[in-house]
């Protein structure tokens, strides 16, 4: 099956549309984003850092890069330069996609019709210092793609005005992936955007421009690779045109690999012409079966047996508010699917539409409603195309993928404008939970208050249960012990402001607990902030707010028994490691960072005094602020424990950080507020048996959300923090 031509024509007008908007305006007035939940804001990173995919945060290990180029094999992402994670360089809080992108009402209520122009954003980052923000950003996405096994990005060139905007963003992807090395740019002219008037000479004057970059994908015999977008909208002979100009004019001989809507259309008077052929896809299991008498599979085959190269679409889901219609995912199966295929069909190389393009729904990059889940997913079934070999499961691990409503649900905004079933796969209200096991398990989904049992087998496996109202979560249990856990950070309501048919995700390697935890109990319902269960003795205290002025220097806590006395130490040291820079050293930074995701943990060494004589202590405070940025908030628990105290401040980093298993002390409460002073009540039997001794105590995330501190690195002493003691 193949999508429609009225169905593709809506996608034709959206890229016109985002062509004219990005190219016709400055960046500073053109930025694009969605309102900032907790939820979603909760791995906006400072410059630099990022959630790059390690084997700690998947399920098998990633192979090595000569086991992944043996066969030759290649995987593109792609890439639409209108939407990068920032457009303004602004707090995501309030930049463009939050303002206008994801409100009903944004843009001044031209979206309002169908609820808003998306329903996802990319990942939130940070605002970052110096003009060269949004080269650091794609940097960013380069290398979020690369971790994963991807090798490049199919880069949509929407604009072929060298002084547009988006022809610039185009121009920096190329700088990016080249900075970054290891990783290119397949260019992908879009015949419906910008060169749908362009002739062959005048775009192979745009192609030879941006191929000046190394980063431009080539062969290994040097010629340039072009995948036209919707190339059968111009005959054989003015592509063969083309390849004449790029050769004679440009001294660039091309391989040209035409992305066709219908590749059927077009195969006999292209393949003359042509290194290899691929099509745009379609975005359901119902269309993409790997059955060997599919129509995907006999597609593959009838160009392969031409002696042309093919490219495999590879897709999760779509779904496009702006069009009005929507495909049945079945939550992972597309996926599966699609990757089956790509194996099965012997596909020379695959591309994934879309690693953003989030009008269309279709996005594996990292996202504030999927997290990393799908590009963590994309990384196993990327290894095993390339490889050959399903990777073994080294570590337990559950996805849990969603809608927010169901089908049927009603929104509550005046939305006029809804989405219908395009046809294929028929609509389906589920949850799934994704296992990737080392053994055989017991999973249980819970969604609201109903909990639903299967057993799963090692390896890979699914346990797909109805769709309800509420929290949605899952837990991997065999005998005794939970060993995968997550909750997803949306909750599920039949009570929408706008229609969103996307599925969301959450991993438990990412946003919950993969941790094996003993305990002779039942398998748990997982709390809304996911973390491991650790015994603790004693029972760790949580926070309480503390009065919003900075406490003074010596605080006396609250409620000190009388004829008591307190000391207050500031650290001798404090800094934090930092997992999206692994070698970046912060011992001078006036922030310190608790975050999951990627990983980050304080550490705060104190010289702890003996005992005043007659006295014991009684009573430890911890005192933290959080900082003035709007991402320094925490929506979830920050645990404070001991920790070696084998460490330099000047030196200490991700790589080299210390272990942090000591007794827990206490826990910053869930909710932490921007700018506010916070008073963690810690246990006093740990401290006491190494009093006048210096200790480090470590704080590290219980969820995925980042708590941002002030260090004893700021000017103002009342905002550093403190260890006060109280002694009795």
């Amino acid at each position: 099956m193949r999508l429609s031509p009225q169905l593709r024509t809506g996608t034709t007008r959206t890229r016109r549309w985002l062509t004219a908007l990005l190219g016709a305006t400055a960046v500073s007035t053109a930025t694009l984003v969605p309102v900032l939940t907790a939820t979603t804001a909760n791995a906006a990173e400072r410059p630099g850092a990022s959630a790059f995919t390690t084997n700690d945060v998947l399920p098998f290990d990633m192979p090595s890069a000569s086991a992944s180029k043996a066969q030759g094999k290649l995987v593109f992402a792609h890439y639409m330069p209108s939407l990068p994670v920032s457009l303004d360089n602004a707090d995501p809080a309030n930049d463009y996609y939050a303002r206008n992108y994801l409100k009903p009402g944004g843009e001044g209520g031209k979206h309002a019709a169908y609820g808003g122009f998306l329903r996802d954003r990319p990942l939130p980052v940070a605002k970052q210092a110096g003009s060269d923000w949004k080269l650091k950003n794609f940097e960013l996405e380069v290398r979020q793609a690369k971790s994963a096994g991807i090798d490049g990005f199919s880069v949509d060139l929407l604009s072929v005005n060298p002084g547009s905007p988006l022809y610039q963003n185009q121009k920096l992807l190329l700088q990016a992936a080249q900075n970054v090395g290891g990783f290119s740019i397949l260019l992908v002219p879009d015949m419906t955007a910008g060169a749908s008037s362009s002739t062959p000479q005048s775009l192979a004057a745009t192609v030879a421009d941006l191929a000046g970059s190394s980063a431009a994908h080539r062969l290994a015999d040097g010629r340039l690779v072009v995948s036209p977008f919707h190339a059968d909208s111009r005959n054989a002979s003015w592509w063969g045109t083309f390849l004449s100009v790029m050769k004679s004019e440009h001294r660039m001989p091309v391989a040209f690999f035409p992305l066709s809507l219908d590749e059927r259309t077009s195969l006999s008077s292209f393949k003359s012409i042509a290194y290899g052929i691929s099509n745009w896809g379609n975005r359901n299991p119902a269309w993409n079966s790997p059955a060997p008498s599919s129509s995907p599979m006999t597609r593959a085959k009838n160009v392969q047996s031409l002696g042309l190269q093919w490219m495999q679409p590879v897709s999760v889901q779509d779904e496009r508010p702006t069009q009005g219609i929507y495909d049945e995912a079945e939550n992972t199966q597309n996926l599966r699917n699609t990757w089956a295929i790509a194996r099965d069909s012997g596909a020379n190389w695959v591309q994934i539409p879309t690693w953003n393009d989030y009008v269309e729904g279709s996005h594996i990059g990292p996202s504030a409603g999927q997290g990393w889940s799908f590009l963590d997913i994309n990384a196993y079934y990327t290894a095993w195309y390339k490889t050959g070999s399903a990777p073994t499961i080294e570590r337990d691990t559950v996805y849990v993928t969603h809608r927010t409503q169901s089908v049927s649900a009603k929104q509550t905004t005046p939305q006029t404008k809804t989405m219908r079933h395009r046809g294929g796969s028929a609509p389906r209200d589920t949850v799934e939970a994704l296992t990737f096991l080392t053994a055989p398990g017991t999973v249980t989904v819970t969604v609201g208050s109903t909990k639903h049992t299967c057993q799963v087998d090692a390896g890979v496996d699914t346990c797909v249960v109805p769709l309800g109202t509420g929290t949605v979560s899952a837990a991997v249990t065999r005998g005794s012990s939970t060993v995968a856990a997550v909750t997803s950070p949306q909750v599920v309501t039949n009570s929408p402001s706008v229609q969103d048919l996307h599925y969301v995700a959450a991993s438990s390697r990412r946003e919950g607990s993969s941790i094996p935890v003993s305990a002779p109990a039942p398998v748990p319902t997982v709390p809304a902030s996911p973390r491991p269960t650790v015994p603790v003795t004693p029972a760790p205290v949580t926070s309480t707010p503390a009065p919003s002025t900075p406490a003074p220097s010596t605080p006396a806590p609250v409620g000190q028994p009388a004829g008591s006395t307190s000391t207050a130490l500031f650290p001798m040291n404090d800094t934090y490691a930092n997992e999206g820079a692994p070698s970046g050293e912060y011992g001078s930074d006036p922030l310190l960072v608790s975050r999951t995701g990627p990983g980050a943990r304080a550490y705060l060494r104190f010289a702890l005094p003996s005992a005043p004589a007659g006295k014991v202590l009684t009573g430890a405070t911890l005192r933290v602020r959080t900082a003035s940025d709007p991402m320094a908030a925490s929506s979830v628990a920050h645990r404070v424990r001991l920790a070696s105290n084998v460490w330099k401040e000047a030196s200490l980093n991700w790589n080299n950080r210390p272990g942090a298993s000591g007794a827990i002390l206490g826990e910053v409460a869930a909710g932490a507020k921007v700018n506010s002073s916070y008073d963690v009540a810690l246990a006093t039997a740990p401290i006491s048996s190494v009093l006048g001794t210096n200790q480090t105590v470590a704080i590290d995330a219980l969820g995925a959300d980042s708590l941002w501190l002030w260090s004893s690195e700021n000017a103002d002493r009342n905002l550093r923090p403190q260890l006060v003691l109280t002694w009795s």
